[in-house]
């Protein structure tokens, strides 16, 4: 059985009518005997939508964390052409929580959703994957913890080649989020 792997997000999942669309490419490839594995990825507007949210939140900040002083934002390359505000925005979140984002420059991972995974592009993803992210991770596991990476696929790359994941921006907010509430419950 052959597998295919379909993400959808943003304005593709935007709307009632946009996710049946969605729904009906799914069902299009069950129907021909896929194995199908479905990514989703947040609707269109709900970043734009936490950043509001996190705004009306001036009691909430987490700046009182010692763990962490400052993220690092590696975006995922269809995030970065396809929302180019995206990145900001995570900044933005980040400041309303009295968190640092940095952004991080890299190009592709290397992986592109299935491609990294075929055998025949193994090494040509690898070598992606060596022009840009293998640079921009810290050998230091402590430092590691710092960085983070917005696509599935780029911190299952970095999984892969440098043998941990980074989390997700959404992640490291809950991990600071809890980490103060442990504190102040303390």
């Amino acid at each position: 059985m052959k597998i295919v792997v379909l993400k959808f997000g943003g304005t593709s999942v935007g709307t009632v009518d946009r996710i049946k669309k969605v729904a009906n490419i799914i069902i299009s490839y069950v129907k021909k005997r896929y194995k199908v594995i479905v990514v989703s990825s947040a609707m269109s507007g709900a970043t734009n939508d936490l950043v509001k949210k996190s705004k009306k939140l001036p009691g909430h900040a987490v700046s009182i964390s010692k763990k962490i002083q400052e993220y690092q934002l590696l975006g995922h390359c269809t995030e970065k052409t396809g929302a180019q505000l995206s990145q900001e925005l995570w900044q933005d979140v980040f400041e309303a929580f009295g968190l640092s984002l940095e952004l991080i420059p890299a190009g592709c991972c290397g992986m592109a959703g299935t491609y990294g995974h075929e055998t025949d592009h193994f090494e040509e993803s690898r070598g992606i994957y060596n022009l840009s992210w293998s640079k921009k991770i810290p050998e230091d596991p402590l430092l590691r913890q710092n960085i983070l990476a917005s696509g599935f696929s780029c911190r299952s790359q970095v999984k892969r080649f440098e043998g941990f994941r980074p989390l997700h921006p959404l992640q490291a907010l809950l991990r600071e989020i809890i980490s103060v509430n442990s504190f102040q419950n303390e």
